[in-house]
C-alpha cells in the first residue's frame, strides 16, 4: 500500500510540474502542488520504507522530472503549440496617392473625423476648421500618418 501511494505521488507530481512548466504561465497552484507531491513521495519513502528506499525515491523523483522535461521538449510539443506564422503585410500609405492642395468632397460629417472622396477613392480625414457637413468641398492641407487633414473651401 505504501509503495502504491509513493508511486501515485510521483506520477501526480510529474504531471503537475509538466502542466505548470508548459501550459500554465507563471507560478500557480499546479506547480506548488507538483513539488509538494514529489516532496510527499520522498518523505513517505523515508518514513515508511527506510533511508535506502528514501534515497532511491529521491533519485527517481529527480530523474522522472528531468526525463519528463527532456522528452516533452524532444517531442516538439512546444513547436506545435507556438505561432510560427510571419506577418509580412504593410499599411498602404497615402503619401504617394494624395498631394497637399488636392480637393475633394466629404462623404460623411466631419466632427472632426470623417471621410472624404478624392478621385473616386475614400480616405479618412480630420477637419482642421471645426465641424464640416456631408457633401461639402474640402481641400487637403496636410497628411498625418494615414489621415488627411482638410479644411472647407468657402
Amino acid at each position: 500500500m505504501n509503495i502504491a501511494v509513493i508511486i501515485l505521488l510521483l506520477v501526480a507530481g510529474l504531471a503537475l510540474i509538466l502542466l505548470e512548466l508548459f501550459l500554465i504561465p507563471g507560478l500557480s497552484i499546479a506547480g506548488i502542488c507538483g513539488f509538494l507531491s514529489l516532496g510527499g513521495a520522498v518523505y513517505a519513502a523515508y518514513t515508511f520504507l527506510g533511508a535506502l528506499a528514501g534515497h532511491i525515491t529521491l533519485f527517481i523523483a529527480l530523474a522522472i522530472v528531468a526525463l519528463g522535461i527532456y522528452y516533452f521538449l524532444k517531442a516538439r510539443t512546444l513547436d506545435r503549440m507556438s505561432l510560427t506564422t510571419n506577418i509580412d503585410s504593410q499599411v498602404n500609405l497615402i503619401n504617394n496617392q494624395v498631394e497637399i492642395g488636392t480637393e475633394g468632397i466629404t462623404t460623411s460629417r466631419l466632427a472632426p473625423m470623417g471621410n472624404v472622396r478624392i478621385a473616386n477613392t475614400n480616405y479618412e480625414c480630420k477637419s482642421m476648421s471645426g465641424f464640416i457637413e456631408e457633401a461639402t468641398r474640402v481641400k487637403v492641407i496636410g497628411i498625418e500618418g494615414n489621415v488627411l487633414q482638410v479644411t472647407n473651401i468657402e
